[in-house]
């Protein structure tokens, strides 16, 4: 009895949607001619559906005073062409934050049209705070024609529908917000979205920005009292230097309102062209027009030691170059093939006689920091499993901790590899994420080393059931006076595992996870207050 209902309830709407449709009359009869065992067969539910469906597109076919309006919706510096010619309509945006007004305008104007924004008129311009960011959080768009009475209710997306679904697990004690970046789909290669995000500490995003190529490296400074954030977009245009695992960028700077206000690339200096693209490895903002940034330079080198190679043509090789900027001009700048007793330290990618790649990427700068005490730099270098204290201004290296040319005698187990992000504690030890390539389990490592002597004074180590990333991950210490560390597990198979992870070493638990539906891989996951 119930299916003879469903069936007299389809033939009564059908033949409703033909007297509304008179015009229409033939196409609805196709429609129409759903057999009845295909109807018999259907569930309740199912024959609800097909219902919905059959109404849904009927509803869409509008012939009324709007079917030919078109909106140019500005939502702060993102366009949005807002077509009425149908009734239902979602919109996605490149950029949304949930914590500073967004500034919505109109680039034409029908005096005969009203839109409303969140229930606000938009005459020509508003600003409205965006009180949280969510997949089924939406922004509604009401459109009505003043002289008719028709009307339009169509949907911004608060948060893009591309961005990837996640779920987070516990709540951190612990001030600050999460910065990262979503690198790629390993499931959708074909399709891929670049995602950079702020989340809090409740997992809700407060920030988000979709590239269609690498976006990374996302991050808070403060300098001066201002807050500054950054991040590097891939440049598609320019080369990149093949199996070498970088992207040519450009480095961008938001001021705290997530308003670009600087766009940075290299600056003419020796053999480096102006405008030359950076590398999306690290940067640091020291002020407004002040950075110290990083790229890799193809160059044809002839200063190896013949043991490594036999060409008198030279070599190919990727240099990693380090500039300090300020107000446009190069204040001092650092060649890594100015040095060439770090070629035969290198452990990785130093095909020097490039029999099977075009360019020996052999030493692959990943990370720096000031030290503070000295203003000098310490920085990473994947490829040579080192960590490298530079001088700043004379480009002389001050030390080397760790791979073949360590000076501070580290053990065998206490050595590194491959590791990225190294930073500095207040009492001056070094943290940093090795990816433990060599035994194919990486750790967090905490090390105090006596510069003057060259000794290693403290040593700390820290896993996590078995995680391993083979490259990329990072990690920064949340409570210097306990074991906490916010680590972002970079590049790995993460399909069982999160991506990020909060823990208190000290009793052995998680503070906060992130984990993401499908496996994907991040370059960063950090935590800055």
């Amino acid at each position: 009895m119930r299916k003879i209902k469903y069936i007299g309830l389809l033939v009564i709407i059908i033949l409703i949607l033909v007297v509304g449709y008179k015009k229409k009359v033939n196409i609805i009869k196709e429609k129409a001619k759903v057999s009845i065992k295909k109807v018999i067969e259907l569930n309740k539910e199912e024959t609800n559906e097909l219902l919905k469906e059959l109404i849904s597109k009927e509803e869409k076919r509008v012939n009324d005073s709007l079917k030919n309006e078109t909106i140019i919706l500005k939502i702060n510096e993102e366009r949005i062409l807002v077509d009425c010619s149908s009734f239902e309509k979602e919109f996605d945006l490149g950029e949304l934050n949930s914590e500073v007004p967004v500034k919505f305008s109109l680039e034409n104007k029908n005096k005969k049209v009203q839109i409303k924004i969140m229930n606000k008129i938009l005459d020509e311009e508003i600003e409205i705070k965006i009180e949280k960011i969510g997949r089924d959080i939406k922004i509604p768009i009401n459109i009505v024609n003043l002289e008719t009475g028709d009307g339009r209710t169509y949907y911004i997306n608060t948060l893009n529908s591309k961005f990837p679904k996640y779920k987070t697990i516990g709540i951190s004690p612990y001030s600050g917000d999460y910065y990262g970046d979503i690198n790629s789909y390993n499931n959708d290669r074909k399709n891929k979205s670049f995602f950079i995000y702020k989340m809090n500490s409740l997992g809700e995003i407060l920030y988000y920005k979709i590239h269609s190529a690498s976006i990374s490296d996302f991050k808070k400074t403060i300098v001066n009292g201002k807050i500054r954030y950054s991040y590097y977009i891939e440049d598609k245009e320019e080369y990149n230097y093949e199996n070498v695992g970088y992207a040519p960028t450009k480095l961008i700077v938001m001021d705290e309102n997530y308003k670009i206000i600087d766009i940075v690339s290299c600056k003419k200096y020796n053999n480096v062209p102006e405008g030359f693209p950076l590398e999306n490895h690290d940067s640091i903002i020291l002020d407004d027009n002040h950075y110290i940034v990083s790229t890799y330079f193809g160059e044809n080198v002839n200063n190896i030691d013949k043991k490594l190679i036999e060409k008198s043509t030279g070599s190919r090789v990727v240099a990693a170059i380090i500039q300090e900027i300020k107000d446009g001009k190069v204040l001092w700048q650092w060649n890594s093939t100015d040095h060439p007793e770090l070629y035969e330290l290198s452990q990785e990618h130093n095909d020097y006689k490039n029999l099977q790649n075009k360019w020996a990427d052999y030493i692959h700068f990943n990370s720096m920091t000031v030290d503070p005490k000295d203003n000098n730099l310490i920085c990473s270098f994947r490829n040579i499993d080192s960590i490298l204290k530079i001088e700043r201004y004379t480009g002389n290296i001050l030390w080397i901790l760790g791979g073949k040319g360590d000076q501070f005698g580290l053990k065998e187990k206490e050595k590194f590899s491959r590791q990225h992000y190294a930073r500095l504690l207040s009492d001056g030890s070094i943290t940093l994420f090795d990816n433990g390539n060599k035994n194919k389990k990486s750790r967090i490592l905490e090390l105090k080393i006596d510069e003057v002597n060259k000794k290693l004074i403290n040593y700390k180590e820290f896993y996590l059931n078995n995680h391993f990333s083979p490259a990329c991950g990072s990690v920064n210490k949340i409570d210097e006076k306990k074991n906490v560390f916010m680590i972002g597990w970079g590049i790995g198979d993460f399909s069982n595992l999160e991506n990020a992870t909060e823990v208190d070493y000290s009793s052995n638990k998680k503070i906060f996870e992130l984990i993401f539906e499908k496996n994907i891989n991040t370059y960063r996951v950090v935590k800055i207050k």
